[in-house]
């Protein structure tokens, strides 16, 4: 056992040179380490006594499958645990609630007061974790979540409907939120993170970040006032309507 002051030479603590050397703590602890070990005790049991009340599910499951069985043995085998496992969880979540919620006998188990109280509440917790888990697995698979889509007022009538109808069959449980923009707009919102899909018509730049897929094809029309000779044919050169004014999209 080395000395207080070879102890003040290896470290700023009281520690015994066997831990110094990561060896088990010796039986013949120096004064000094048995002074430290013991208000280190104590003031773990006094957190451990002042902390607020952390619920094991574990336990919770246990003492619902007694509460529900009112038979130690069949609640472990719906467990799948050895009995004294249940009892074993059963007496840990008693001590930490501090009170009984089980009435043992020879002869029976049944519920006490408190613990026909605290059934239903350790049932919602459990049910509100597992829909809670339930959930977190959907939205990384893609089942749930949310899902923000862009797109010109022309797709509203026409291809956005179906869209729409058929995205929601397949997965009802995803948040969607229609946001009617601009093309170019669309474009900027995708490569920035702040739409996840937008519907627009073909454009003519993106971003790196942006990629695309045709929806739908469709041949381009174009409307000429009757008294055009250009209107009198089914079908018109780009470049013969060079010369025409046009009213269409912004370019921007």
């Amino acid at each position: 056992m080395v000395t207080v002051e070879k102890i003040e030479r290896y470290s700023d603590g009281c520690i015994c040179s066997d831990v110094l050397f990561n060896r088990p703590y010796p039986s013949n602890l120096c004064r000094c380490c048995r002074f430290f070990r013991g208000l280190a005790f104590s003031t773990t049991q006094e957190a451990v006594r002042s902390r607020e009340a952390v619920m094991d599910l574990r336990r919770l499951r246990h003492f619902v499958a007694v509460a529900e069985e009112l038979h130690f043995g069949r609640a472990a085998e719906r467990a799948h645990v050895v009995q004294s496992a249940i009892s074993q969880q059963l007496k840990l979540l008693e001590d930490e609630l501090g009170f009984t919620l089980i009435r043992r006998s020879r002869q029976d188990v049944s519920l006490t007061l408190l613990g026909e109280v605290f059934l239903p509440a350790a049932r919602e917790i459990l049910q509100r974790t597992e829909e809670a888990v339930r959930r977190l697995k959907a939205s990384a698979s893609g089942i749930v979540g949310r899902l923000s889509i862009g797109f010109v007022d022309n797709v509203l009538w026409t291809l956005l409907s179906p869209i729409i109808r058929d995205f929601r069959e397949r997965w009802p449980h995803v948040d969607l939120k229609l946001i009617p923009m601009d093309r170019d707009v669309q474009v900027e919102a995708i490569a920035a993170g702040t739409v996840d899909i937008g519907i627009i018509p073909a454009p003519s730049h993106l971003a790196a970040a942006v990629k695309t897929e045709v929806l739908i094809s469709a041949p381009l029309m174009v409307a000429l006032p009757s008294a055009n000779v250009l209107a009198l044919r089914s079908k018109v050169e780009m470049a013969e309507l060079a010369a025409e004014p046009f009213v269409t999209f912004p370019c921007k």
